[in-house]
């Protein structure tokens, strides 16, 4: 088996995982951009989604989105934020 076939059925388990969907997605996208790996792993993302539909697996409602993704907000609230007695502000 090659390198890209062994990931492939790693990702696919971890992404049927229940919990794993946002992982598997991150990791996979990291390997397939990744200037180390890229080469290695090109096509990685179609392998995974073609193991998981043939599957017929579908994540729970609750894992899809990008709800793990942390939007930073200091920026924008810094503009609009007046300070607060016996605080710092960022």
């Amino acid at each position: 088996m090659t390198a890209l076939e062994i990931q492939t059925a790693h990702s696919a388990q971890q992404a049927m995982t229940p919990g794993w969907w946002a992982f598997a997605q991150t990791s996979v996208s990291a390997l397939e951009t990744d200037e180390a790996t890229s080469a290695t792993f090109a096509g990685l993302r179609a392998a995974v989604a073609s193991v998981v539909k043939a599957q017929g697996y579908r994540p729970a409602a609750h894992e899809l989105g990008e709800w793990w993704i942390i939007k930073n907000k200091l920026p924008a609230m810094a503009n609009g934020r007046k300070s607060v007695k016996g605080r710092h502000d960022l």
